[in-house]
């Protein structure tokens, strides 16, 4: 179906929804509240068998949510009103599964989901919910996600349970800009095939201004907005996406609060507002932020201050597409960096056995020089020590890829992960330390490579020059310069590693491993993306 479509559903006033996604659009930057049973416990998610005295918000404030979202510049919010527990958070008709037993909040007489759209609304902006449905895997029945008798087993109703919380939810609450639903598709818990359509539709009928997005899909028969979940997908709309849709990102190490984890953010503002906000809304597409309140029912002071310098450093009145040269790092590879300490750059190729590079990067720790080795998983798994000896020795070791081999192929974030993660648990598991860089093979990146590095704050580089066995000094030395990246390539000699360091001392440049020369970048935007990274490692 065309998102042009002029849409009617069974019983509901014509919709218009291009006009519905065009002010959508305008909204641009939405926080995200995952606050349910999951915030009290360490546990990821809740099952629904939690004890309800644990939900014990003792400073909840929703006032505070909505005052930070305000200054950040949000334009909406939306709230976790029934997540894989079941929990609901407001006083529900057809499940006693609800805020009426959280006798530890409001003595189990609050209405959660009321407060929330009260006090958003006040500071102008827009309200829209979450809710779960059952979840796809193996576990889907050890999660009480539908509060519903029979539920477990599929002998049960689920399409009416599910079609009368959301007539409470469209019905007491005024209006409801968006209905955001997770695992929509599901089959489970009694669902059918075919019930989504119609639960969709009921949903129109209810609110035909109401626009729903189903997670994660791209197909405007289940959606009104496309959907991308980045820390699942790692997949971000393209360059030149002209869909509406939206990137949802969480802000802390979980959905939820954990209270025996640290609250801090993993991101910066040049993250949020120069390589997501701005690049998506050029994108066409909303980012929509999750910030986890604690369980006191605030949130945390880190996260506000954060909000604020957010909403200091960008204007909502700059027209969407206004990009500046922070923004193109995410389809960027670094191949020079430009410094006033006449730095260079030595890089040893991807290699999957750390033996490979051992005696020349010996030799040139011997005479001073220190290099970034780039090495795949398989160096890890087959040479620790090595690796160890290679580090002390003053080399940086860099993200290769998992397997070594051409990225360009694979159309899917999924399997970047693998490709790219790996590798970085590895070295942080045996470092303790994540790498700043990473190094595709052949120097090759396409969509999905940019969009996992930059979710991963891996700083991608293409070296400008090359070093191999045998060529001879004059094809290379003349490019040699202040900010080079060099490329040292397999099987490289000692000669010729010697003539390098010679044209290195005749052009009163040093070389250092890639992080020191990011930190010293004469472009002020990297080297405050380097010294973020390098400080505070996600």
């Amino acid at each position: 179906m065309a998102a042009g479509m002029m849409i009617a559903g069974a019983g509901a006033a014509e919709r218009n929804l291009p006009a519905l996604q065009k002010e959508y659009l305008s909204w641009r930057f939405g926080l995200f509240l995952h606050f349910n049973m999951a915030s009290f416990s360490p546990a990821e998610w809740a099952n629904g068998r939690e004890d309800p005295a644990d939900f014990n918000p003792d400073r909840l404030d929703f006032g505070q949510w909505a005052d930070a979202a305000a200054a950040a510049h949000m334009g909406y919010a939306i709230l976790t009103v029934k997540h894989t527990g079941g929990w609901c958070l407001w006083p529900s008709d057809v499940t006693d599964h609800d805020v009426s037993q959280f006798k530890n909040c409001r003595n189990g007489r609050g209405d959660l989901v009321r407060e929330f759209c009260e006090a958003f609304r006040r500071r102008g902006l827009k309200v829209g919910f979450y809710y779960c449905f059952p979840l796809w895997g193996k576990e889907w029945a050890d999660y009480w996600t539908l509060p519903i008798k029979g539920y477990e087993t599929d002998q049960t109703d689920s399409l009416d349970f599910v079609k009368k919380q959301f007539t409470e939810l469209l019905t007491r609450y005024g209006k409801i800009d968006l209905l955001w639903v997770d695992q929509y598709g599901s089959t489970n818990g009694g669902l059918e095939p075919g019930d989504w359509e119609k639960i969709k539709a009921h949903v129109h009928a209810l609110q035909p201004g109401c626009l729903v997005i189903a997670n994660n899909s791209h197909d405007f028969r289940a959606t009104d907005i496309y959907g991308y979940e980045y820390p699942y997908s790692l997949t971000l709309p393209p360059p030149d996406n002209t869909i509406p849709s939206e990137v949802c990102d969480k802000l802390q190490g979980g959905w939820f609060n954990n209270p025996e984890g640290s609250p801090r953010p993993l991101r910066d503002v040049q993250y949020l507002v120069h390589r997501m906000l701005l690049p998506m809304n050029a994108r066409h597409a909303n980012y929509l932020l999750n910030c986890a309140p604690d369980e006191h029912g605030r949130l945390p002071d880190s996260v506000v201050a954060l909000l604020r310098a957010v909403g200091r450093e960008w204007n909502p009145a700059t027209p969407p597409g206004t990009l500046d040269e922070r923004s193109h790092l995410i389809q960027t590879a670094v191949r020079e960096v430009p410094n006033e300490q006449n730095l260079v750059a030595l890089i040893f190729d991807p290699a999957a056995d750390p033996a490979g590079i051992e005696t020349p990067a010996t030799w040139l720790a011997q005479h001073d020089a220190r290099a970034t080795c780039f090495l795949t998983a398989a160096a890890f798994d087959a040479a620790p020590e090595k690796i160890r000896a290679l580090v002390a020795q003053g080399h940086e070791i860099g993200n290769g890829s998992k397997s070594g081999k051409d990225l360009t192929p694979i159309k899917s974030g999924l399997d970047i992960r693998s490709e790219v993660e790996t590798v970085q648990q590895k070295a942080r598991g045996l470092l303790h330390a994540p790498p700043l860089v990473f190094r595709a093979p052949g120097d090759a990146y396409a969509g999905p490579i940019w969009d996992a590095l930059n979710y991963f704050d891996l700083i991608p580089v293409a070296p400008a020059v090359t070093i191999a066995p045998g060529s001879s000094r004059a094809t290379w030395a003349k490019a040699i310069k202040s900010g080079s990246l060099i490329a040292l390539k397999k099987g490289i000699s000692e000669a010729q590693l010697s003539a390098l360091l010679a044209v290195l001392r005749e052009k009163g440049l040093k070389p250092v491993p890639l992080h020191e020369l990011l930190l010293q970048a004469r472009t002020p935007w990297l080297r405050e993306f380097a010294q973020a990274c390098w400080k505070n490692p996600r």
